[in-house]
């Protein structure tokens, strides 16, 4: 009897470690970005109050840690570079849970859990927890 589950994706799907991390690299610099437009706006406006400087932080984080939840699983930087995030078992998109709980290993523990991407079955810890894998999109 043949144990092993049949994934709606190939192996040879998975994208590869050098385009997860500049893809990485471009949302960082997005969340930047957007932390800065934010800041100016404030600056400009002269706005004030612990709101507001609540609102400066949680914009930026919440598309760090849910963009992969976008449409098709693609984040801004998977989208520039062909790749989605896909549930592992059915290769529907990443949903708004599984985006959170792949993205915040990364705050919590960063470079360890990039480093399993390297090794093994090419899935971050974050991955892992989220039943997510990364994919070429086509």
């Amino acid at each position: 009897m043949n144990n092993l589950k049949r994934y709606p994706w190939k192996r040879t799907d998975l994208a590869t470690a050098g385009r997860r991390y500049i893809g990485k690299c471009i949302d960082g610099l997005i969340t930047i970005v957007i932390f800065l437009i934010f800041t100016y706006v404030i600056q400009f406006f002269k706005l004030e109050g612990k709101w507001i400087e609540i609102l400066a932080l949680a914009i930026p984080a919440a598309y760090f840690l849910l963009s992969d939840a976008l449409p098709k699983g693609q984040s801004i930087g998977k989208k520039i570079l062909k790749m989605a995030v896909i549930d592992k078992d059915s290769g529907k998109p990443c949903d708004l849970v599984q985006s959170l709980v792949r993205n915040i290993l990364t705050l919590l523990i960063g470079i360890i859990d990039c480093i399993f991407i390297i090794f093994g079955n090419k899935q971050r810890l974050g991955d892992m927890m989220a039943n997510t894998v990364v994919v070429s999109a086509k």
